[in-house]
């Protein structure tokens, strides 16, 4: 009978789990996936590339848990982190997403992106066709250490590979003796290390640090522009996965889901997140303009170029103006 014991146990536990209803799921941090389920239409493939600092968290965690809370008729949504040169690299291979999330300065998604339902945003509309919904954003802030109105003697800029922070040294009229444009964390640190009348041209991630850090400091959001935006668009050409994933994204841009953009210290385009007393707001009705995700790359290079060389033209000014979108 000892002997028996182990071949009968092994058996038992064999049943249960053929027997266990096929609803189960195995749970990964913060994801389910269900091992089968014969109610599951698709599995849509969502990537997510970062192209600008965000405030806090991970945008594609952020994602991630949409995913998880999307009751859309069975559908799940796969969220893969990409860079910009892989998602390239994979497009090229002819890899093509569902959906894809990014920002300004990806151009290899330029004519595999569809048509979408209208919305009252215009960063992603191109001849009157909207072929991208924005999810999140961010903005521009000049950053002081006092509220002494003095004239600025270095004005750091954070500047990234994709985005155009000249535009708000443009549209905020910002006057100082020197204009040093750096890396965002390089920025950061030589303005936290800088004299009294030194400021920082940051963004919402830089809003984060400074709080983080316990220091005292005085933002003034910049009006006007913004380039900082998140958009997502579907490329599918299948029939069915394209209905689904417009369902998922018209979720994504709901009410519900913009709020919480506050975790991750994103602002919404559609939607006012944070209360009147919190630092680093962004009301989008001021923006008027932003730069549209389908702006070619090497057009962003020319304009930071001359930015960076300190050649700021006539020529580079209308450059510069080229690629702006009215919203």
């Amino acid at each position: 009978m000892k002997n028996l014991s182990r071949p009968i146990a092994f058996v038992l536990c064999l049943a249960i789990i053929i027997l266990m209803p096929l609803s189960y799921k195995i749970t990964t941090g913060e994801q389910e996936f269900p091992i089968t389920s014969p109610t599951h239409k698709c599995v849509l493939t969502l990537w997510n590339i970062d192209v600008f600092e965000g405030g806090i968290g991970s945008r594609s965690d952020f994602l991630a848990q949409v995913s998880v809370d999307y009751k859309g008729q069975g559908v799940i949504v796969m969220v893969i982190s990409h860079t910009e040169e892989s998602a390239q690299s994979s497009i090229k291979k002819g890899e093509l997403p569902d959906m894809i999330s990014y920002g300004v300065g990806v151009d290899c998604i330029s004519g595999y992106a569809k048509s979408l339902p209208e919305i009252s945003f215009l960063g992603g509309e191109i001849g009157g066709k909207f072929y991208a919904y924005p999810w999140c954003a961010g903005g521009y802030f000049l950053i002081r250490k006092n509220q002494e109105n003095r004239p600025i003697d270095r004005l750091f800029v954070s500047q990234n590979t994709y985005n155009i922070p000249f535009g708000g040294v443009y549209y905020g009229n910002l006057k100082a003796k020197e204009i040093l444009y750096k890396k965002p964390i390089d920025a950061y640190v030589d303005y936290l290390s800088g004299g009294s009348c030194d400021a920082l041209l940051g963004t919402q991630r830089d809003i984060k640090r400074l709080e983080q850090r316990g220091v005292e400091f005085y933002p003034t959001p910049i009006d006007g522009f913004s380039d900082l935006v998140q958009y997502v668009s579907v490329l599918t050409s299948d029939k069915q996965r394209y209905g689904e994933s417009v369902r998922f994204l018209e979720f994504l841009i709901s009410e519900k889901i913009q709020k919480k953009l506050n975790r991750i210290g994103m602002a919404s385009v559609f939607y006012s997140v944070y209360s009147s007393g919190d630092a680093g707001i962004v009301d989008f009705s001021r923006i008027s303009y932003t730069v549209s995700p389908f702006t070619d790359s090497e057009a962003i290079d020319k304009i930071n170029s001359s930015v960076l060389s300190q050649k700021i033209t006539n020529s580079s000014l209308l450059d510069f103006k080229n690629v702006l979108k009215h919203l």
